[in-house]
């Protein structure tokens, strides 16, 4: 009886071992078709003439040497990057280290230059505190470099062009960085030696152009160095509104370039749609290296079997379409958003248990695993631009004169609160401490307020 028992178990144990083995193999019988639309998301074609009036290449050769055209240097490398995209495709075979143009300038950075806007309380105070002779002395150490920034400052036609690679050719923005701290440095000192309009005009242009390249970028690398420079424009503003505040004219034009950032905030999808190409771009390379070289192993082997390279792109493209998607809808509710995003994506990876599906599952399983973060910079994004309407909502409270008393009547009801009151994230007045108080999605770590409540300060 016994041995009726373990056989008929034995029995129903192969049975069910090679049920499910079949069921795995009718699941991955065939590959599906690629969609036209993904076929097309993976393209990228090179401008056929690349115009000369495009900041982007002034950005690319920004360390250009004194005798050295940065826009020749810039083109140059752009059509570098062309070459070795067209040549070798999204990842080089060869992945070597930068070397050093002999027409670029290594820009050094000594620690104290500059401000450290992470742990710094207050950068404007940090630059003044400074000697005139020391500031001079930084700047001629770095006037080929804020001469080139003074040619970009004033380009207004930007477009990033960038082939989705991973090269060792890849842009250095780090001068762009450097640069623009260095000029906000200079402008400040213009305002504190009595040249207010001056210092505010240049702060503006710096400003500007960071809107500029945030509006144009394509690349996620391009996007979160911008916004961080947008975040650090705003930061400087209002620290010289604090530090001076008889500038009452210049104060006016502050406020209008606010009012244009916060009623056109640039958007952020068309670089989650340049990270959608990139990403079906190094998948179909994966692929393709695959089916060139010969599977030794037979673990390899078997893998490959259930790896279907047309249905992994298509799901790819859906999976990394939700966040652009999700851009476009009406956003009353970012939280009710991420949960529909979650839910879609787990309708994507179909049947599965504990991660393991049933039809493409070693895909499936990299794809779960793979987190962009894609949230993450939507949220930065979102709070920089708040961060701006705030700052709005501060001038304007001065330039109409508001009074304490009638302060949390008028933010409660600016129109500000519709445009990123979201998930009940309203904006606040602390009437004990006379700050603007709102609740970032991501800490703003900038020494000071290294904390998800951001403040601004209006006069006591």
């Amino acid at each position: 009886m016994l041995r009726k028992i373990l056989l008929r178990s034995v029995l129903g144990l192969v049975v069910l071992i090679v049920s499910l083995v079949l069921l795995f193999l009718i699941a991955n019988w065939r590959d599906d078709t690629l969609r036209p639309e993904v076929r097309e998301a993976m393209q990228w074609q090179a401008p056929k003439i690349i115009e000369d009036d495009n900041a982007y290449l002034l950005l690319l050769g920004l360390n250009a040497r004194d005798t050295v055209d940065p826009l020749i240097l810039g083109k140059r490398k752009l059509i570098q990057q062309i070459q070795d995209y067209e040549k070798n495709g999204v990842i080089a075979p060869e992945y070597s280290e930068r070397v050093a143009d002999p027409d670029e300038i290594e820009i050094l950075k000594p620690k104290l230059e500059v401000c450290d806007h992470t742990n710094t309380p207050d950068c404007v105070a940090f630059y003044l505190a400074r000697s005139i002779e020391k500031e001079r002395e930084i700047i001629n150490s770095h006037k080929t470099l804020l001469k080139n920034f003074e040619r970009l400052k004033v380009s207004s036609n930007f477009r990033e062009i960038h082939p989705p690679t991973i090269s060792a050719s890849s842009p250095n923005y780090a001068p762009y960085m450097y640069a623009a701290e260095l000029a906000r440095m200079q402008a400040i000192r213009l305002i504190a030696n009595g040249k207010p309009s001056e210092g505010i005009n240049d702060l503006l242009q710096i400003a500007v152009l960071t809107q500029n390249i945030l509006e144009h970028a394509d690349t996620l690398i391009l996007h979160t160095i911008a916004l961080a420079n947008l975040q650090k424009d705003l930061r400087i503003l209002e620290e010289v509104l604090r530090r001076f505040p008889e500038l009452n004219s210049d104060r006016k034009n502050i406020a209008k370039y606010l009012k244009e950032l916060s009623q056109d905030p640039v958007g952020i999808a068309k670089v989650f749609k340049f990270e959608r190409q990139y990403g079906l771009q190094i998948w179909m390379k994966i692929y393709e290296s695959q089916s060139e070289n010969e599977l030794d192993r037979w673990e390899d082997k078997i893998l490959s079997y259930f790896q279907l390279p047309n249905a992994t792109l298509n799901t790819l493209y859906d999976w990394k379409s939700l966040w652009i998607n999700g851009l476009k809808e009406p956003r009353v509710s970012y939280s009710q958003t991420k949960l529909r995003i979650e839910e879609q994506r787990k309708t994507l990876l179909g049947f599965g248990i504990e991660n393991i599906y049933l039809r493409n599952p070693v895909s499936k399983i990299l794809l779960f695993l793979h987190d962009e973060g894609y949230g993450v910079h939507f949220e930065r994004h979102d709070d920089v631009i708040a961060q701006a309407h705030i700052l709005a909502i501060k001038l304007e409270i001065l330039e109409r004169g508001i009074s304490k008393s009638e302060i949390p009547q008028f933010v409660k009801n600016h129109p500000a609160q519709q445009a990123i009151q979201l998930d009940g994230r309203p904006i606040l007045w602390d009437a004990e401490k006379q700050q603007l108080l709102f609740e970032l999605r991501q800490p703003f770590k900038q020494g000071f307020q290294n904390e998800k409540i951001y403040r601004v300060q209006l006069p006591l």
